[in-house]
């Protein structure tokens, strides 16, 4: 009788166990909410297009992705610094795609409607923990590595390395596919781009 609760005894503890790792290994069903930051300054229309076309493919992996350039009749009447005092805490990881615009990382006022010096603003005083930098122009590389590294993300080629510092759980034949659709549509935006010069 002792042997047979022992062994019942053991075999329980072997099943919680069990039940516990494969709850601790199971993937978070929770959509990943991203905020993705562009300078409203930084409007060179190919640059534009190229981060419509990120935030689409990261849509496509299975975020749900917020692009700051589609919020500003949201964001214009009540400011940059409002706007993310009230929305931020509903982001799960914010991306900042670096700007070129010499105003883009000066302090903000509250009535402007930018919100990339405000959230530039919360990362270099260590309020803002889960980000990404992501360059869309490869000349940034050389300036902005050494500060940055090892969340600056150059796009399209460390898009993959992007989506995983978000989070590790998507699939990943979707993250293929979405930079299948990434690479082709920054290709097609650069074509276009040089039939205009011409």
């Amino acid at each position: 009788m002792m042997f047979f609760l022992f062994g019942m005894t053991i075999y329980l503890c072997f099943v919680f166990f069990c039940r516990a790792a494969s709850k601790e290994n199971e993937p978070d069903n929770k959509t990943k909410t991203v905020l993705m930051v562009m300078s409203c300054h930084d409007n060179q229309p190919s640059k534009v297009q190229a981060a419509d076309r990120l935030a689409d493919c990261l849509n496509r992996v299975g975020m749900d992705v917020t692009f700051s350039l589609w919020k500003m009749t949201e964001i214009t009447p009540i400011g940059a610094s409002r706007w993310i005092c009230n929305n931020i805490a509903s982001y799960d990881h914010v991306v900042i795609l670096f700007s070129s615009h010499k105003q883009s990382n000066r302090d903000s006022d509250l009535t402007d409607s930018d919100l990339y010096p405000v959230v530039y603003n919360m990362i270099r005083n260590g309020k803002l923990k889960d980000f990404s930098f992501v360059s869309l122009m490869p000349s940034e590389k050389k300036i902005y590595s050494f500060f940055v590294q090892p969340r600056l993300y150059f796009i399209p080629n460390e898009f993959i390395g992007l989506v995983r510092n978000i989070s590790n759980r998507f699939n990943n034949q979707r993250i293929l596919r979405s930079h299948k659709i990434l690479l082709k549509a920054l290709k097609e935006i650069e074509y276009s781009n040089q039939l205009m010069v011409l």
